[in-house]
């Protein structure tokens, strides 16, 4: 079902699991499977064709996750430590309901961070046994009272077992008449094709393919009108050869640029709504003092301190505003697939982009500008997305607002990033702008905290 290459092969894990499973447990695994697609698990249960189905999907799904370990340059006694490991993972309910979710007609992608965070759920740090790999970390059983636990090699990719297994899935499926045939008295196939004609081709949301694209976009620097001809400049630059982490100040109450402006200028940027009401003189200078005294710090570490959830960075024109958001991007674009469906995923809207998407009428707001925007890079399916946003698993990075030059249209967009924020309030959400222009007061309502970039 798997691979034709498969069926000569022994395999390690699948014999052991499979002989242990008896007819109740079969049954179990046949209610989990299809409870989502079909009334009558119950009666269900008790169908050879539905044993044989869910046997084949449960091996497959096996062979699979050896395969990977394969790929990952394993040998077999390291292969079998994983045996009871994945032995406790399959006999999860949530893990089954997952695996089970390819019999259901409308499924496309299976939901790969429930298996990411299921067998994470299993991994227990604790030292090294000799002789075994640097990622295999094994619990000796008189901590874990029989319990052996095995960390995944980094390059170990939970997308790849699923994608591979959905497929396995649908040929089970094509090959199994009296299955095929209590799928199609439950109308999902005429269902499934309605909809399809109906609707466009869904979206994928495949992570390593967006973070392919995340460091194609972004990974080399955009060096503008520089003659790349000179010797200086014979290859191209990249954000982590340049980029250092600057210092910054915490301004909440007081934007310091806006003051240094000549008074004419700031009353002609008061008038039209480019920065905040006028301070008296000693309010000023209280906000000033209090400003220039305060300790300062790394703009890593403002955004990694968890007391900031919502931030907005100002600074100068080239100050590194968005260098530093590429940098972030890039650093979660570049972390080992075992780790994606576990770390919240990074995305940068560049809202210059944005407002043109909507100006175009592609978008009206930022997931369908993330899932078919022209000018976004690596689409990912909103309706996944949206549950990655619910769960909090994801750093929002919005670049450029005063790139937005109407302010009415700049602030239909602070508008939109607060409304965003309040439907997932437990989302990181990063804002940048250049300080000149910037009205502080709409989002530090909106509880944002304000930092300044300063210079090197």
């Amino acid at each position: 079902m798997v691979d034709p290459v498969s069926a000569g092969v022994v395999w390690l894990l699948v014999s052991p699991i499979l002989m242990e499973l008896g007819k109740a447990a079969l049954d179990d695994y046949v209610k989990d499977f299809f409870k989502g697609c079909i009334k009558d698990v119950e009666g269900l249960a008790k169908k050879p064709f539905a044993r044989y189905a869910a046997r084949d999907a449960l091996k497959n799904f096996i062979i699979l996750f050896e395969q990977e370990l394969q790929r990952s340059h394993l040998d077999k006694t390291q292969i079998k430590q994983y045996l009871q490991p994945l032995k406790q993972f399959i006999d999860r309910p949530t893990v089954r309901e997952v695996l089970g979710s390819v019999f259901q007609a409308n499924c496309r992608v299976l939901n790969t961070a429930i298996l990411a965070e299921s067998w994470q759920n299993l991994t227990v740090q604790h030292p090294v046994r000799r002789n075994l790999p640097t990622f295999t970390k094994i619990v000796p059983d008189r901590f874990l009272q029989g319990r052996s636990i095995a960390s995944l090699p980094d390059t170990f990719s939970w997308e790849q077992v699923a994608e591979k297994y959905l497929k396995s899935a649908k040929l089970i499926i094509e090959q199994n008449a009296e299955l095929r045939a209590i799928l199609n008295s439950q109308k999902l196939d005429r269902i499934d094709r309605t909809l399809e004609t109906m609707a466009p081709i869904p979206t994928d949301f495949n992570l390593e393919i967006y973070q392919e694209a995340l460091r194609e976009q972004y990974e080399c620097l955009d060096l503008g009108n520089l003659d790349t001809r000179s010797g200086e400049y014979e290859r191209q630059l990249t954000v982590k050869e340049i980029f250092i982490p600057q210092n910054a100040r915490y301004c909440q109450e007081y934007l310091p640029k806006d003051y240094e402006l000549p008074k004419e200028i700031q009353n002609r940027l008061r008038e039209l709504g480019e920065i905040a009401t006028e301070v008296s003189a000693e309010d000023l200078e209280r906000y000033q003092k209090a400003y220039t005294q305060q300790q300062t710090r790394s703009i890593l570490e403002i955004i990694d301190d968890f007391n900031y959830r919502y931030l907005v960075i100002l600074g100068d024109p080239g100050s590194g505003k968005s260098t530093l958001l590429k940098y972030l991007a890039l650093q979660w674009a570049k972390l080992p697939p075992n780790q994606l469906s576990s770390q919240p995923i990074h995305l940068l809207v560049e809202l210059r982009k944005y407002n043109r998407s909507k100006d175009e009428k592609e978008c009206s707001n930022f997931l369908e500008f993330i899932e078919r925007g022209s000018s976004w890079v690596g689409h990912l399916n909103k309706s996944i997305l949206h549950e990655w946003l619910q769960a909090g698993r994801a750093v929002v990075m919005f670049d450029g607002l005063d790139e937005v030059f109407e302010v009415q249209k700049r602030n239909r967009i602070v508008d939109q990033i607060h409304a965003f924020t309040q439907t997932y309030p437990t989302v990181k959400v990063i804002v940048t702008s250049r300080v000149i222009g910037y009205q502080q007061q709409r989002l530090k309502n909106a509880e944002f905290h304000h930092f300044m970039l300063l210079r090197f």
